[in-house]
């Protein structure tokens, strides 16, 4: 049987469900990865109160960050949750509807979507994100696994970018 969308110029070219599953996969897993550690990170901290884990290199700590990356937009109310729900809605799209084919560019979005829904949850949930990795690295501050997998994610993509064949 002829499927009409195979016909249609103009329409999507159809793209195989693993491509979907993986996005799926790699967005839950880092979504889990992030809430975990951030109730393991809750319940350490309300026991220790903090502690180092490579003394003057790796600490955890409690920050609650009421912004976006690197703490923009903080205190401006509902601004980064509409921000960040504009962003993720955009990612998902493109990547439930349109994955790309490009292993290292999907890997890299997905990484982003998934570390983008765990703050998106904690700041609708919450009213916060909960940040507790502390480096000395002043550009990173303190983190979250969710900011990791966005970074990661976000670095995957510039490196896809400048990798592909024209």
């Amino acid at each position: 049987m002829i499927d009409p969308l195979e016909l249609n110029p103009y329409s999507a070219p159809r793209r195989p469900a693993r491509l979907v599953y993986s996005v799926v996969a790699i967005i839950i897993i880092v979504f889990l990865i992030d809430r975990f550690s951030k109730n393991w990170a809750l319940a350490t901290l309300r026991s220790t109160g903090g502690f180092a884990l490579i003394p003057g290199w790796l600490s955890i700590t409690e920050y609650q960050n009421t912004g976006i990356a690197f703490s923009l937009l903080a205190g401006q109310g509902i601004g980064p949750v509409l921000l960040s729900s504009v962003i993720l809605l955009f990612l998902l799209c493109f990547l439930l509807f349109r994955p790309p084919r490009q292993t290292l560019l999907r890997l890299g979005l997905s990484l982003a979507a998934g570390g983008g829904l765990g703050n998106l949850f904690d700041r609708v949930v919450f009213g916060s994100v909960l940040d507790f990795v502390r480096t000395p690295i002043q550009f990173f501050g303190v983190l979250n696994f969710a900011d990791i997998g966005i970074s990661i994610g976000m670095v995957l993509v510039v490196l896809a970018l400048v990798l592909r064949r024209p």
